[in-house]
């Protein structure tokens, strides 16, 4: 166009520069660019959205900044894009500064704050996000809903859970694949596996998607039985199971002992639906094993992989190796998890325990030192409570935490019944 001496309008340049970014063709981006500034284009804003975008897209971040820096107006839709790319690539100090300085924010900024929040692990901010949109009185949609879900999935917040779906329920968002899918994470991640099961069966279309939600939920609550009857569901219904339906299915194999069907659903995978298992599935295999104590068949089978075992697979062996006393096997796992230098500190405090249950104390103790040499300290354990749809957590000997005090009285108020739920067990009874 150029070539043929054709002046391009803000509407072509604007559609090749988001043809630029959806290949991330940052060189020819550049040169587009170059254009935009010799033709007097450059307070356009959509021309301004889409290099925002562009550089987004591309990593350029300095670049996107400054052309969004420059913007007359950094409206909403230009300063959403702009946090979306920073928390694609884990900036979240950067995305937070740039949601601070819009003025009037809507539902789509929100929930990009929300939605990059919960994707970079930062799900107790992400809630605070939304109870602050919240107080602006600013409608949540079908997205806000499903991040807000994320973040109580991982939280285990059941209570502001519950409140979405209600909240779902008043305002009549329908129970589609998307959302249905986000209830039952949420319900089987917060321990209420008979709501979870509730949602999936009252949706009137379900999709893989739905089935592996459920499955994994299963799986989570040592319901085996139930998640391969679901598995076996899905295949009758028509649908072609995925990879993430195997590792579910196999985790419930793995919980249930299910040892000849794991492995008859293992060697399905390749053989009949054409899916290469990867290190999730052949990790569910040795977890597997390693639960029914075949041990050495479990390192055998790692040895045999197509694929090199994570720290995360051998941490599961080591810790079966543990429980079944096969402490040779354990010294001969923990070595190759530190040689392949996975270890952490759970690595070297299994094998230290290991030693200690078969009475070896001084090898318990030299594990232990040797820790302390390498300069790897042992992670403080994490708790959360859930109080007024608030997440509070606390690290293992904290005492800085503001509401220390007040949650702490609330743990000493249940003590007591979980003390005589203790003392009725003990006398025949069933425990609470």
């Amino acid at each position: 166009m150029i070539n043929s001496s054709l002046v391009p309008d803000s509407y072509a340049i604007a559609s090749v520069l988001k043809a630029c970014g959806c290949h991330l063709a940052l060189k020819e981006g550049r040169e587009v660019h170059s254009q935009v500034l010799k033709l007097g284009l450059s307070s356009n804003r959509s021309i301004r959205v889409k290099l925002t975008e562009l550089y987004g897209k591309c990593g350029a971040f300095e670049d996107a900044r400054r052309v969004f820096d420059e913007m007359p107006e950094r409206d909403v839709v230009a300063s959403t894009v702009m946090i979306n790319y920073y928390f694609d690539h884990g900036l979240v100090h950067e995305a937070t500064s740039v949601f601070s300085l819009i003025r009037i924010k809507d539902t789509v900024c929100w929930t990009a704050m929300i939605d990059g929040l919960v994707r970079n692990g930062e799900s107790n901010r992400a809630l605070e996000v939304f109870r602050n949109m919240q107080r602006e009185k600013v409608m949540p949609n079908e997205v806000t809903i499903v991040c807000v879900l994320s973040a109580c999935s991982e939280l285990g917040a059941l209570q502001l859970g519950r409140w979405a779906h209600s909240y779902m329920d008043k305002h009549g968002i329908e129970l589609n694949h998307f959302v249905g899918g986000a209830l039952i994470n949420m319900y089987s991640r917060c321990g209420d596996i008979d709501e979870a099961q509730r949602v999936f069966e009252q949706m009137k279309e379900k999709n893989v998607i739905t089935y592996n939600s459920m499955i994994m939920g299963f799986a989570l609550h040592g319901k085996s039985f139930e998640a391969v009857e679901l598995f076996r569901g899905l295949i009758k219904q028509g649908f072609t199971p995925s990879s993430v339906t195997f590792v579910g299915v196999l985790n419930a194999c793995s919980h249930g002992g299910l040892a000849e069907l794991g492995f008859k659903i293992f060697h399905s995978m390749a053989k009949d639906y054409g899916i290469e298992p990867q290190i999730e599935h052949y990790g569910c295999m040795v977890d597997l094993l390693g639960r029914l104590g075949r041990l050495e068949e479990a390192y055998n089978f790692i040895t045999t992989m197509k694929v090199t075992p994570d720290h995360v697979m051998l941490g599961a062996l080591l810790s079966a190796c543990k429980i079944h006393g096969n402490l040779e096997l354990a010294e001969r796992v923990a070595k190759s998890l530190v040689a392949c230098k996975n270890a952490d500190s759970g690595t070297y405090i299994l094998l230290s325990n290991a030693y200690s249950s078969s009475g070896k104390w001084k090898e318990a103790a030299e594990v232990r030192t040797n820790m302390r040499e390498e300069g790897i300290e042992k992670e403080p354990g994490c708790s959360s409570i859930e109080v007024n749809n608030e997440i509070h957590e606390f690290l293992l000997g904290d005492v800085r935490h503001p509401q220390k005090g007040k949650d702490l009285q609330k743990v000493g108020g249940i003590e007591p019944n979980i003390k005589i739920s203790r003392i009725y067990s003990s006398n025949g009874g069933c425990a609470a």
